[in-house]
């Protein structure tokens, strides 16, 4: 399995793990980021998912984007990336998922161990 598939499979185990309300949340919590960032290489339909009020409620943008989906436009924007999951770990944080964050902080280690291992014997 490679470095990548890892990431995508915890990510995907992740989002099995929460329920409706939290998938929400997350959802709104990472297309609010999404929406301060906005660049040019967001797709156009990311600003209408959105919405224009700031008051909007998390169940609305969820129709429009699943929490995977959101995860994959912020890989595009270079906000998260296997190396830099901070980002999605504050936001498990702020939901109260301590125990998904702490699988993001267990990855984290192995995989800073796993780089170590090989640039010491390789």
């Amino acid at each position: 399995m490679t470095f990548c598939s890892i990431l995508a499979s915890l990510l995907y185990q992740f989002e099995q793990e929460l329920d409706t309300d939290e998938k929400e949340i997350m959802v709104f919590l990472c297309s609010d980021l999404m929406s301060d960032v906005s660049t040019p290489e967001v797709p156009g339909d990311w600003k209408s998912s959105r919405g224009s009020q700031f008051g909007q409620a998390p169940s609305d943008v969820v129709k429009i984007q699943s929490f995977l989906a959101i995860i994959t436009d912020l890989e595009k924007l270079d906000l998260i990336s296997p190396m830099h999951l901070d980002l999605i770990e504050n936001c498990f944080l702020t939901i109260h998922r301590r125990d998904l964050a702490k699988k993001i902080q267990k990855y984290k280690l192995e995989e800073i161990l796993a780089f170590q291992k090989i640039f010491l014997h390789g």
